[in-house]
């Protein structure tokens, strides 16, 4: 799960190193959703990708926890 969040903070590398260019040739959905609400002003649209990419990682963590608590992957969950 933490794994989940932190593939979402490559925002700050790509946008201080890159920008996301040439061509956009680097660019991540962060770095998209912040370029679509501050650079071309739209915000609605900037708005919209943040609360789906928050609303896929609360449906992924659920998930991952509902795996972990049924015991899948899990050493004592081996019958032998």
């Amino acid at each position: 799960m933490v794994l989940t969040i932190g593939a979402f903070n490559v925002f700050l590398s790509v946008y201080l190193l890159t920008g996301g260019g040439p061509e956009r040739s680097t660019e991540v959905m962060l770095t998209y959703m912040y370029n679509q609400a501050f650079r071309f002003l739209d915000f609605g649209y900037g708005v919209t990708i943040g609360l789906l990419l928050g609303v896929a990682v609360i449906v992924l963590g659920f998930w991952i926890v509902l795996q972990l608590m049924s015991g899948v992957g899990s050493i004592a969950s081996t019958d032998a």
